[in-house]
């Protein structure tokens, strides 16, 4: 199915679940739902022009799914773990997205990753603040790649506030831009394929 210019705004325990399926939405505004807002388990969905604001226990979750994203915006959500994306076995695709002001409590207030190796072109990080991994927070194994994305302003209380890997996991990081996360711009593994600033 295709789902175009709806809004699901101020559900108790979430706004939609999708499980083995592969819908296109379009244009969707998910707004201050408690529970996550974007539940995707062994799917496949394409998100497009979507907004993702003001939710409370994650933006968005994958398990075991690969969504494609383009053009998405995930602003002020918060959760204790991921507050704008949660990603568990799974490998999604996203171009042009926007994480900010996102509050991931423990870690990943952008993006949180686990044994998940995202792709994401042209995509900003900015303004996300927790304790641990901003930007993009990754264990067991995660292996997110990054071309050509931005991450800057954002804030860790203890470490990692553009990126924290755990020792089995690594980002792959190119053509990109860290600065001005605090207190740092990396921890843990990574790998430098040039082109970065």
């Amino acid at each position: 199915p295709t789902i175009v210019n709806c809004s699901f705004e101020t559900n108790q325990g979430g706004g939609i679940a999708i499980e083995d399926g592969d819908p296109t939405l379009i244009g969707c505004l998910f707004f201050k739902n408690t529970g996550t807002a974007l539940t995707c388990t062994r799917s496949r969905p394409t998100i497009i022009d979507s907004t993702f604001y003001g939710n409370f226990d994650q933006g968005m979750l994958g398990i075991e799914s690969d969504a494609i994203l383009f053009g998405c915006t995930f602003s002020t959500n918060a959760a204790f773990i991921g507050g704008g994306l949660q990603n568990i076995d799974s490998d999604p695709i996203l171009v042009d997205c926007l994480f900010e002001g996102n509050n991931g409590y423990t870690a990943g207030a952008g993006i949180h990753n686990t044994r998940s190796s995202p792709v994401l072109f042209g995509c900003t990080f900015e303004d996300n603040y927790g304790d641990f991994g901003c930007g993009l927070h990754n264990v067991e194994g995660s292996r997110p790649r990054l071309e050509d994305c931005v991450l800057t302003g954002n804030a860790a209380d203890v470490d990692g506030g553009g990126v924290w890997s755990d020792t089995d996991s690594r980002a792959i990081i190119l053509g990109s831009t860290l600065c001005d996360n605090t207190p740092n711009q990396i921890s843990g593994p990574w790998e430098d394929l040039g082109g970065n600033t």
